[in-house]
């Protein structure tokens, strides 16, 4: 990743990385490991935030969507925590932000601690749900082929009858409007955008989601959601902030 300025490196930094957890923590413990971080952390603190949800339905409603969360093993991803303290979230993303010479560690200070976010350690979070975190997924594999997706199948499985694509000037497709889709795809999309890829609005899907909602409705597909949770992370972790046209919409989770 390029920046027209690569951070510079405080000695706060060097001495908490290579102190240990007990040395670092003290009557004031280090926040951030270095000022550009900490600007990080005011340039990102008013942003909203998108809580996961808990997943409750009455028996026997949406029968489908549940069997879908017990066969991939979702079952965590749709049980959070249910409280979060939104501050910390903030210096996660903050101290996650731009580490040494531009490199991207995978992991981030919080309360004294190194919290790795790669996919590995997201999958041991989840519960382990894939013996090899690193194997291709059916989603990342079509998405990284030239052909990727049917767009004729993505719009049959997700839409009601007579609906599909809105498209651009050019005739591409370009998204899927909520009202247009079936009643399973929305149910699966209310929990995607809550606990798998945040976005603050949920009226219509560009076309990266619409193919992971595609994805994950299709029994027969693997979805390595681990990977899918740290590429949205990642790609929060990267988002330079205009401070001319401040992005006060932002959000993440």
């Amino acid at each position: 990743m390029r920046r027209s300025k690569a951070p510079i490196v405080d000695d706060a930094f060097e001495k908490t990385k290579g102190s240990c957890e007990g040395e670092a923590s003290n009557e004031n413990p280090i926040r951030f490991l270095n000022r550009y971080k900490e600007r990080r952390f005011a340039e990102i603190k008013h942003w909203s935030f998108i809580p996961e949800r808990k997943v409750q339905l009455a028996l026997r409603e949406y029968d489908v969507f549940l069997m879908g969360l017990m066969r991939r093993n979702w079952r965590q991803l749709a049980d959070p925590l249910f409280k979060y303290d939104a501050e910390v979230v903030y210096e996660f993303y903050a101290n996650a932000w731009a580490g040494r010479q531009d490199v991207v560690e995978r992991e981030s200070y919080v309360n004294v601690k190194w919290i790795p976010y790669d996919p590995k350690s997201i999958n041991k979070f989840l519960g382990n749900l894939y013996p090899d975190p690193d194997e291709q997924c059916t989603y990342h594999r079509l998405k990284a082929t030239e052909n990727d997706f049917n767009n004729n199948k993505v719009a049959q499985a997700l839409c009601i009858p007579n609906r599909s694509y809105q498209r651009g000037p050019t005739g591409r497709q370009k998204r899927i409007q909520r009202k247009d889709m079936r009643t399973l795809a929305q149910v699966w999309l209310t929990f995607m955008l809550a606990n798998i890829v945040p976005i603050g609005h949920g009226s219509d899907l560009n076309v990266p989601h619409y193919n992971l909602l595609y994805s994950i409705i299709q029994e027969e597909y693997i979805v390595n959601v681990s990977r899918v949770i740290y590429d949205e992370i990642q790609k929060f972790v990267d988002l330079e902030v205009n401070q001319e046209k401040d992005k006060k919409h932002g959000v993440f989770s």
